[in-house]
């Protein structure tokens, strides 16, 4: 059962909020067949890129802190905020660091969404129990997505409503005191040259922003839904094993001659049964190969199905047994 890790199709439907993954750029990171210039994929270095700025602005807007300045004096609110986009800051650089280490399991994880990922004939027979997952995985991502937004845009506008209604009395205030910003970084300058670049400074910090707000929300989105994804396979995988072997229309009556189409010993059955169980360990295996977990040789055990269960040919009640199958 060898895992396939080629990239999906475009025609696939996928079970994961693609659309949305692409609009945001958040797909051509983990996406190994991207855009490349001498051999280096541009979706990650431009990633790698946007963390870069955007830590070297937050380093240098702590220096501020350990500096003796003109308005040195940090009221509660500030150090609050700063104190708080700081740990927000920590939590984004461990999820990008779990990010570059684990590429290749996220780059995997599209091949579990692909729709037609457990081909077996009783698992497809559940289909829409996955597009019952996809809708709502959809729904919350895109919700999630736009309050992230939103919070983004308030926080980054609060500065510049402030500022705007605090204009009357602009030049005493411009001497004395630093403009309001959306994270007010102590940048290691003076308050004169602070004000007149504010704009400059406003730009910084937006950045900050923008990597904050994406990096700390896109990852969980992500996940949210790929573990939706997860939940519809199992139970598509459940209801599967729930209904194999048994036919509604069929009646059972003396003279059946064991040809029942509710024998478990049925060959039919049997089939389907094996094919149930070959696509929950495709699905197990896949989920090791994510984790980093999968032993190599693994995949190439595609007998171990077949030998496990050639005990049905030797002894029917031991078949029964082996499939959990009531015969009436």
């Amino acid at each position: 059962m060898m895992i396939n890790a080629s990239p999906p199709s475009e025609s696939l439907s996928l079970a994961v909020n693609l659309t949305l993954f692409k609009r945001l750029g958040f797909y051509y990171l983990f996406n190994p067949n991207g855009n490349t210039i001498c051999d280096v994929n541009v979706g990650r270095v431009s990633g790698m890129m946007f963390t870069l700025v955007a830590q070297i602005i937050i380093v240098f807007g702590a220096l501020g802190l350990f500096s003796v300045g003109e308005d040195d004096a940090i009221d509660h609110t500030v150090r609050v905020q700063l104190l708080f986009s700081y740990l927000i800051d920590a939590q984004c650089l461990v999820k990008t660091a779990t990010f570059v280490c684990k590429v290749n399991g996220i780059w995997l994880m599209l091949g579990v969404a692909r729709s037609d990922f457990l081909a077996g004939t009783q698992c497809r027979r559940h289909v829409t129990v996955l597009c019952w997952y996809r809708s709502r995985s959809v729904t919350i991502t895109n919700v999630l997505i736009g309050f992230a937004m939103a919070a983004a845009v308030e926080w980054a506008l609060y500065p510049v409503a402030s500022n705007s209604l605090s204009a009357e009395d602009t030049g005493q205030w411009r001497r004395q005191k630093r403009f309001e910003n959306i994270i007010n970084f102590r940048f290691p300058v003076s308050v004169h040259t602070y004000n007149e670049r504010y704009l400059l400074f406003y730009a910084a910090e937006l950045w900050v922003t923008v990597f904050l707000v994406y990096v700390y929300m896109i990852f969980d989105v992500f996940f949210i839904s790929f573990c939706c994804d997860i939940l519809a396979r199992y139970e598509m995988i459940a209801r599967a094993f729930e209904n194999v072997g048994f036919n509604k229309t069929v009646l059972l009556d003396s003279d059946d001659q064991g040809n029942n189409k509710n024998d478990p010993t049925n060959d039919e059955n049997y089939e389907d049964f094996k094919s149930i169980l070959n696509d929950q360990q495709k699905l197990y295996l896949y989920k090791l190969r994510i984790l980093g977990r999968a032993d190599p040789g693994q995949d190439k055990k595609e007998g171990n199905l077949e030998n496990t269960y050639k005990a049905k040919n030797k002894d029917v009640n031991e078949a029964q047994s082996i499939l959990g199958l009531r015969v009436y």
